[in-house]
């Protein structure tokens, strides 16, 4: 019986230190495998902390300057205008009783676009920090005025209490007369700062909706802003 329980006991004893040196030397290698692991993960961390920056001006080059290209003078405002213009023939010997006078209102529209066909690399700023890439473009100009004759309108004619029959225009003066209502609305559409701060804020809203798709398919999480130059 004494030497069952010795054998026994041996037998445990052995057990025992053959799972102690089993986990000893599975701890043993996998402890400097661990390590290399974790290394291995801070110097992956800290390379990506080192040299990844964000996103470049570059990356989003191809797609930005190809739509400029395409849309080149994009048009972002019309504004309606008019100008009144008086027109006096005068009678015999410039007696006010002999002249005649009439109004006659023109209506046009002024046409505001923006160049897009400078845009370059350089028009083209990131900012990683706050997920912005900002495109410089200029502000919107009046492009050119359209005249609609078909919305003319005449005033009737004054008299002179002896003047008589309507007033006529002779060709040449029509035309002297559609460029000096021109001029005229050209020269209002250019200097009103009401009428020119519209025209930006539809640029930045017009431009915006071409450029942001672009950056969202580069950068999803990333937004457009318009900066004028």
């Amino acid at each position: 019986m004494k030497r069952t329980h010795s054998f026994l006991k041996g037998v445990i004893l052995g057990i025992l230190v053959g799972f102690i040196l089993t986990v000893g030397i599975s701890y043993h290698f996998r402890k400097p495998l661990l390590q290399k692991i974790e290394h291995l993960k801070e110097t992956t961390d800290l390379f990506l902390d080192n040299t990844f920056l964000g996103y470049t001006a570059a990356d989003f080059e191809e797609g930005v300057i190809g739509a400029a290209t395409e849309h080149k003078e994009l048009i972002v405002m019309e504004q309606e205008i008019s100008v009144t213009t008086t027109i006096t023939k005068a009678g015999l010997a410039n007696l006010e009783i002999f002249s005649k006078s009439k109004d006659i209102t023109m209506v046009g529209a002024g046409v505001y676009t923006v160049d897009l066909s400078g845009i370059r690399l350089s028009n083209i700023e990131v900012d990683n920090e706050q997920k912005v890439v900002r495109i410089h473009i200029p502000h919107a100009k009046l492009q050119y005025v359209n005249i609609d004759f078909s919305r003319t309108q005449f005033s009737d004619t004054e008299k002179g209490l002896l003047a008589f029959g309507d007033i006529s225009l002779t060709t040449e003066q029509q035309n002297e007369l559609q460029v000096s209502v021109e001029q005229a609305m050209r020269q209002e559409l250019e200097t009103n700062e009401n009428v020119l701060k519209n025209a930006d804020e539809m640029a930045v809203m017009k431009t915006w909706e071409i450029f942001q798709p672009l950056i969202t398919s580069v950068a999803v999480d990333y937004r457009v802003e318009m900066v004028f130059d």
